[in-house]
């Protein structure tokens, strides 16, 4: 899922997840964990039903996202 152009949440077998970073490690550090596909890194299960806190974690974690452009062919 992107929000301004960069990836904030992946949605993998119908649950969605957000990066383990360090500005969302306070916010959510009650959440669970889990891994949203073989070979990817932690992340935390994000409780959308919960309003307040995805909007925080997502807030804190979008000025962190960078997007590098991709080179073009030549």
């Amino acid at each position: 899922m992107y929000i301004d152009a960069k990836p904030i949440i992946l949605i993998c077998d119908d649950q969605p997840y957000i990066k383990i970073h360090e500005s969302t490690q306070e916010i959510l550090k009650n959440s669970e964990q889990g891994y949203p596909y073989k070979g990817a890194k932690l992340h935390y299960l994000l409780d959308i039903d919960d309003d307040d806190l995805t909007k925080h974690a997502i807030d804190a974690l979008l000025p962190h996202i960078v997007v590098k452009p991709k080179k073009k062919k030549q």
